[in-house]
């Protein structure tokens, strides 16, 4: 046999082997557990202390801790100080030392929502440029290294010219949806959907609380099945995952102006919260109890390097 020959054999032996083996993308399933701005707690008036029948922050990552779990919150720069927490809207924001002993202890990683709220299609180029990319060196600073992986643009407002921006120094944009994201992500813009777990009006109409009308910013919620979410996490292979939540109680709570909810039925359908933000924590629970082991469950950035968009 001749050495020309030996040479094109060796190498169609090649070509059916890289046909053969998956890229990393596509041989797994990909979840992020995400946390929406930090927020440790619902909390009362000025004084910010906890509002009875809820779970700090703090409880979750041990809780996720001891299922070997770790998750990556989402940080507004504007509402986090260095040592001292922040009490804004009846909700009390983790500091720079909170999510620095997250980091340290349970292994969490962050990513930015920028510092402001504004929309940003309504933003100049440099506007977006010192809210988005301009926060990595605050991170870095603070050890989150990796919080290139993602963007969460604040509003879940983003356009081709903002995308176009934030990409030069963030892997992914976060917009907010019902579905998992098929990898590759292909897309222009690297938009990538995070699933928003909320509460709202309870599932069963033949229960009061099925006529509640909870609606914030136009849209009327409904509170979120946990077996809807666990199927969507348990996805095909070449998917990502992201669930998106907030804060979570328990038992039932009314403070007679506006801020309520009841998580003490057994069944889920039965549960439900006046404040979309506002998830009972059995449920949590039961999510991740129904998450299949053979998740790979990791932050935007680990995502973002199978498909070689690495920032430094």
């Amino acid at each position: 046999m001749t050495s020309a020959r030996i040479r094109l054999l060796l190498l169609a032996a090649l070509v059916v082997v890289s046909l053969a083996l998956p890229s990393a993308a596509d041989a797994s399933t990909y979840l992020t557990l995400q946390f929406g701005r930090s927020t440790i707690i619902q909390a009362k008036g000025s004084t910010c202390t906890a509002l009875p029948n809820t779970v700090d922050i703090f409880t979750v990552a041990a809780e996720l801790k001891r299922r070997g779990l770790t998750a990556t919150t989402v940080v507004n720069t504007g509402l986090t100080q260095e040592h001292v927490r922040t009490c804004a809207g009846r909700i009390l924001y983790a500091s720079w030392d909170d999510l620095v002993s997250l980091h340290a202890n349970d292994g969490w990683q962050a990513i930015s929502a920028g510092s402001v709220l504004t929309p940003y299609p309504t933003l100049t180029d440099q506007q977006v440029l010192d809210d988005s990319c301009g926060t990595l060196p605050l991170f870095r600073s603070h050890g989150f290294t990796r919080a290139w992986g993602e963007f969460a643009y604040p509003n879940n407002q983003a356009d081709s010219r903002t995308a176009a921006l934030v990409s030069s120094c963030f892997a992914f944009g976060r917009r907010y949806g019902t579905v998992r994201n098929a990898l590759p992500i292909t897309n222009p813009n690297w938009f990538v959907k995070a699933y928003s777990i909320n509460g709202g009006r309870c599932n069963d109409p033949q229960l009061p609380c099925y006529q509640l009308q909870v609606v914030k910013a136009g849209l009327t919620y409904v509170y979120t099945s946990p077996d809807v979410v666990a199927a969507l996490a348990n996805g095909p292979d070449a998917s990502w995952t992201t669930l998106q939540a907030y804060r979570f109680v328990t038992g039932s709570y009314d403070n007679g102006h506006g801020t309520a909810w009841d998580c003490s039925a057994s069944d889920w359908h039965a549960h439900w919260s006046t404040v979309p933000e506002l998830y009972c924590y059995s449920d949590y629970l039961s999510v991740l109890s129904q998450l299949q082991s053979r998740l790979v469950v990791t932050d935007p950035a680990t995502v973002a390097a199978l498909q070689g968009r690495t920032f430094s």
